[in-house]
């Protein structure tokens, strides 16, 4: 299983801009610390303004804020309104597009998995990813999330 760009981006956007909260973040100066292109950007910030993570600020002072504060922003969140959600493969949104979902049994490895990812990515904050060290992040994983309370 592979992340989108988006995702990847839109994260690390995100972490950048809880990392610098004086100010609006311009989404120049996130494109070209990032390295990523400003129009593709530009589309992700328009997700995540639309998920209600980011809000848009007017004038010569603009830029990108936070919503909330990024310890009430969660990974899975951001996630979320990029990817449309955590299902793995197609039939999980929509069973019609296989006929064998009804009696399906890699179905049931891939929900259990899908709930999986969820629950941890909704266990780290922006702030914990702005605060910690690389090596730190899945410790803290594993002590908020608990896979054998499934």
């Amino acid at each position: 299983m592979q992340l989108s760009t988006k995702s990847r981006y839109g994260l690390r956007a995100m972490v950048f801009i809880a990392g610098d909260t004086d100010k609006p973040i311009r989404g120049e100066r996130i494109a070209e610390n990032e390295g990523l292109s400003r129009k593709y950007l530009d589309a992700i910030l328009r997700r995540l303004r639309k998920a209600g993570l980011l809000k848009g600020v007017r004038g010569p002072g603009g830029g990108y804020v936070l919503c909330r504060s990024s310890e009430k922003i969660s990974i899975g969140e951001i996630f979320q309104a990029l990817e449309d959600g955590f299902a793995i493969v197609p039939c999980q949104r929509n069973p019609a597009l296989c006929s064998k979902t009804a009696h399906c049994p890699t179905r049931k490895v891939w929900c259990a998995v899908s709930i999986i990812l969820e629950r941890a990515l909704n266990s780290v904050t922006l702030a914990d990813l702005v605060e910690s060290e690389p090596d730190e992040v899945l410790s803290i994983v594993m002590d908020r999330f608990k896979p054998d309370a499934i």
